[in-house]
């Protein structure tokens, strides 16, 4: 569970990070149509799409039954290590 939690905390840093290059991208375009505008030609570029800038997929969670085994395993070895220091 603690490597799920991990790699989808590291997939939203990716996602914002791809959001704000879209959201620059866009504002660069809006600038340039803008200039456009004021020169009374067109842009130079299209605008850019929000699918050229996918973001990455939501990574499912571990099933319910493996995330149980997982915390009985760390029960055991906590116990283990704890009669293991007395």
């Amino acid at each position: 569970m603690e490597e799920w939690k991990r790699q989808e905390a590291e997939r939203k840093k990716k996602n914002t990070a791809i959001t704000a290059h879209f959201e620059a991208a866009v504002e660069e375009w809006r600038a340039e149509q803008q200039l456009a505008r004021d020169e009374r030609r067109r842009p130079r570029w299209k605008k850019p799409e929000k699918k050229e800038y996918r973001l990455l997929p939501k990574i499912s969670k571990p099933p319910a039954r493996k995330r149980a085994k997982q915390a009985e395993d760390n029960e055991d070895e906590e116990e283990v290590s704890s009669s293991a220091e007395e």
